[in-house]
């Protein structure tokens, strides 16, 4: 009754602020994207050499002087009507050939952000692109053979953190690519996967997009013609997420096996990043790192791999600072309390106030057993025309990939999924997401609400979390919402007052007496 009643009074706070849903884009402006006409934020150039910065390309009128005017064409054919502001200032960084380290929100437009320019350069550089012909429908041992190894090598490579950041990433650049004649490959997922990949691969395309563990895997199997020797562009998307998924990876191991040695819960995918910048021999290579946060470990893969890069930053530095664009609102609920039907709850009366597909609504769950029981509440709770889906790392590749684009699209317009795989989608017009289960860490929690406040439209984070299981991710909620400028509620603060005193020791009096008692002693030695 005390979690239904506090759910009633968060939704009526909720409702007031929330009473305009989402203002509508501009006619010829792409839902996709804003333009730099929408509200902005201070970008911060920084550039530790003497060289003079760009100035940035406020319209495609300006960025005609770097990029082809058929991806411009492109931009404008999609709905565009202007570069965002991350593209404005990062387009004339990477057409002069810098480094750069690039750090904005999600649906900032990094994507466009890092791909227009390379292609473009490449076209200049090297003109259309040839594939060498497919052989990938013959069995293995009759597809083209190779004379030397690392015979063969893609001239962009992009690194992401998940399968569905490589999936977005590969469709985005296929739009464009195709008009500068660059194929575009994706090297993600599961080993049923692997095969259509790797004979796709043996195709020789321009760019590949992949996930590291895929791309390790491909290097160490196919050394004897793959190879990124030749790599004239490389690009690490998701910089935060690629170490964070790696650390998280191993930490998870480490819980399973409590005798291996601690010291291996280190973020080694740095290393390996490293390793892989070592490997491209191309004198003049191009490299760039895009992240939504500036963390340690990003910092330290820039050190590494970047050459006197130009940092392109939207809004401020700290980490941990949300997107002011989303209310942050924290339901804390008994330990007993049904998490999942709480926020079934809560969904389905955000939709009942609301007209049909108004917005689209982003659920986390902790692990796909969770989500399965979370997505048939909601499916059974919320009208059919509001699609229901589901994505999680127990689904199959032909599932997630029908879940993600019925969410990109019109299918659907809740998505429930695990932290992980929620990564990278690349939807823009998320204007709720509910947290059924606490963050990983704080830096986690900020970019949760971030989904939900893209640039130019407002959006709410809701998180669920219990009153004592989860009262650690408390604490980084608060921390995100301090440094985010907001004020921590009050609720929240007295539960983190309660934890203070439940966690404090136990006071042993005959301890203290004890104390006092050597107090006194030493004074009176002293006085002596």
């Amino acid at each position: 009754a005390g979690a239904e009643e506090s759910l009633r009074s968060s939704f009526a706070a909720l409702e007031k602020a929330h009473h305009a849903s989402k203002p509508a884009p501009t006619e010829g402006t792409a839902p996709a994207a804003p333009s730099c006409d929408a509200p902005s934020e201070d970008v911060h150039l920084h550039d530790e050499s003497t060289a003079e910065l760009p100035e940035p390309w406020l319209t495609f009128e300006e960025a005609e002087q770097g990029l082809p005017r058929e991806l411009l064409v492109e931009m404008r054919a999609r709905g565009f009507t202007a570069p965002t502001q991350i593209q404005a200032h990062t387009w004339p960084v990477l057409a002069a050939g810098r480094d750069a380290i690039v750090g904005a929100k999600a649906g900032a437009g990094k994507t466009l952000a890092f791909l227009l320019p390379c292609l473009a350069r490449l076209l200049r550089e090297d003109g259309p692109q040839r594939t060498a012909g497919s052989t990938s429908h013959m069995p293995v041992h009759m597809q083209r053979p190779f004379s030397r190894a690392g015979a063969y090598s893609p001239k962009i490579l992009v690194l992401v953190p998940t399968r569905e950041a490589a999936s977005f990433v590969e469709q985005e650049a296929a739009r464009f690519a195709s008009s500068a004649g660059v194929p575009v490959l994706a090297c993600c997922g599961r080993d049923g996967l692997r095969a259509c990949q790797l004979g796709r691969l043996r195709e020789h395309p321009g760019c590949v997009v992949a996930t590291l563990g895929r791309l390790l895997d491909f290097l160490d199997s196919e050394q004897h013609w793959f190879s990124i020797r030749a790599v004239k562009f490389l690009v690490v998307d998701g910089a935060e997420r690629i170490i964070s998924e790696e650390l998280s990876h191993r930490n998870r191991k480490l819980d399973a096996d409590p005798k291996a040695p601690r010291q291996l819960a280190t973020p080694f995918s740095v290393e390996q990043l490293r390793s892989l910048a070592v490997q491209v021999e191309t004198p003049k290579r191009q490299a760039m790192i895009f992240s939504q946060a500036a963390t340690d470990g990003v910092s330290d893969l820039a050190r590494w791999i970047l050459k006197a890069p130009v940092e392109v930053r939207l809004g401020p530095r700290n980490p941990l600072r949300a997107s002011r664009d989303a209310e942050q609102r924290v339901l804390i609920v008994a330990d007993e309390e049904d998490v999942e039907a709480v926020a079934a709850t809560f969904i389905r009366r955000h939709y009942s106030v609301r007209a049909v597909k108004s917005g689209k609504a982003l659920v986390f769950a902790a692990e796909p057993e969770s989500c399965d029981a979370l997505a048939k509440q909601l499916r059974d709770a919320l009208p059919e025309e509001i699609g229901v889906e589901l994505l999680s790392g127990g689904r199959s590749p032909a599932e997630r990939e029908a879940a993600t684009s019925a969410f990109r699209g019109s299918g659907a317009c809740v998505l429930v999924t695990t932290s992980s795989a929620g990564c990278g989608l690349g939807v823009q017009d998320v204007d709720l997401v509910v947290g059924c289960c606490p963050p990983a860490d704080a830096a986690e929690y900020a970019r949760r609400v971030s989904c939900a406040g893209r640039p130019g439209r407002k959006g709410l984070a809701m998180t669920l979390l219990r009153r004592r299981l989860d009262a650690r991710a408390m604490g980084w909620v608060a921390e995100v919402m301090r440094s985010t400028g907001l004020p921590v509620p009050r609720h929240l603060a007295e539960a983190l007052r309660q934890r203070r005193l439940s966690d404090a020791p136990p006071v042993d009096r005959r301890g203290v007496y004890w104390l006092a008692e050597q107090a006194a002693a030493e004074g009176r030695t002293g006085e002596e």
